[in-house]
């Protein structure tokens, strides 16, 4: 009986579970590193999440703020608040 092309050399068996075995444990490894690299940018983007967040509250809060302050100053503009004779009158510096 012929041997087929796909049968293999017994006594080359150990040389190519040498070859064999150094690939699977250089993909392993690489495996291995793919993993941690997704882990490490998961880890990322939640913080990234949070920190904008937080950017996005604080930038809310003060939108806020600004808002109070201009009705405020709305106010007193239309009630005829001292306020608007100190913003309306011109400075002894302007006059000379």
């Amino acid at each position: 009986m012929e041997p087929s092309q796909t049968e293999v050399d017994p006594a080359s068996a150990p040389l190519m579970q040498k070859i064999g075995g150094q690939s699977i444990a250089e993909i392993e490894k690489l495996i291995g590193e793919l993993q941690a690299i997704r882990n490490f940018l998961a880890s990322e983007g939640e913080r990234m999440q949070r920190e904008v967040g937080g950017y996005i509250d604080l930038t809310e809060k003060a939108l806020s703020s600004i808002r109070t302050i201009f009705d405020t100053l709305a106010g007193w503009h239309q009630t005829g608040h001292p306020l608007r004779e100190f913003l309306t009158r011109r400075s002894p510096a302007e006059d000379s």
